[in-house]
């Protein structure tokens, strides 16, 4: 469980949130096979976000290789459920799913296409980092972020505008895109 004051952090919130739901939706699964297959095999990439390695090990229970019965089964997925959804997933599992799933696609998405995709994930990744303007009152500022993968590819934001000062005798920021 999570204390009150911890979930006005979003990232702590949406972790609370999905764990909350995926744990309801399990439980309210029949006890059967066919239901497992189905729950694990839609989850199955938002799992990889949080723990590949729980994963591998709850997708081998799913296999019932050693011919368990279906009760056995639904108990072990239990213990290796609450292992993937322990931790919240990394911002850059995240991106490393989104990746996995182009490469499964990509014989079906055209060059733009996955330029366009390959564009948007460099956003995202921009997105993830921010920064405190100070020293400046009054003024609109104009700016983007351009970020660097690790193969040289540099990527741009559109340039963004904000106003920095006061309105109507309070102090306020606003982004207008």
């Amino acid at each position: 469980m999570e204390d009150e004051g911890r979930l006005t952090n979003l990232r702590i919130r949406e972790h609370f949130f999905t764990k909350i739901f995926l744990y309801a939706q399990f439980d309210s699964l029949p006890v059967k096979m066919r239901a497992l297959v189905d729950f694990h095999s839609r989850n199955k990439y938002m799992f990889m976000a949080y723990n590949q390695y729980f994963l591998k090990k709850a997708g081998q229970v799913v296999g019932n290789h050693n011919q368990l019965s279906v009760e056995e089964v639904f108990k072990q997925y239990r213990y290796y459920l609450h292992q993937i959804m322990h931790r919240r997933a990394r911002f850059t599992s995240h991106i490393n799913v989104l990746m996995h799933l182009l490469g499964y696609f990509s014989h079906d998405i055209s060059f733009q296409g996955k330029q366009h995709f390959l564009q948007q994930l460099e956003l995202y990744k921009a997105d993830e980092f921010s920064a405190e303007i100070s020293g400046h009152e009054e003024i609109l500022i104009d700016y983007y972020v351009e970020a660097t993968d690790k193969n040289g590819n540099v990527a741009k934001s559109p340039i963004q505008h904000v106003w920095v000062g006061e309105i109507n005798g309070s102090e306020w920021m606003a982004n207008s895109g």
